[in-house]
């Protein structure tokens, strides 16, 4: 879906990507993104370090987490598999802008 849709004429791949990535994290609680939205990014490392050792964004113990980045919004997007919504099936996201993650 993603190929098909990022060679329309004027999509914007990066929103697009930022999208399909928040619908994936929000509705499929393995964490994991498909090969299609999937990037190879060292900052991504370094933001799930940082999540972790601020408290209020640390994960609970024993709790899947699914973290990605997002290139167009320039945020670290992260859910915590515990609870969903029992009227929309989906998992509360959670963002951080990816300049002040490293800042506060």
């Amino acid at each position: 879906m993603y190929n098909w849709c990022a060679a329309l004429p004027g999509i914007d791949k990066a929103c697009l990507r930022d999208a399909m990535v928040r619908d994936r994290l929000a509705t499929n609680s393995t964490g994991r993104l498909p090969q299609c939205l999937h990037v190879t990014d060292a900052l991504l490392g370094r933001a799930v370090k940082r999540l972790a050792q601020n408290p209020a964004t640390a994960p609970l113990p024993g709790v899947r987490r699914g973290v990605a980045l997002l290139y167009g919004a320039r945020q670290v997007v992260f859910v915590d598999y515990t609870q969903k919504n029992p009227v929309t099936g989906r998992y509360l996201l959670h963002t951080r802008s990816i300049d002040n993650l490293f800042t506060e």
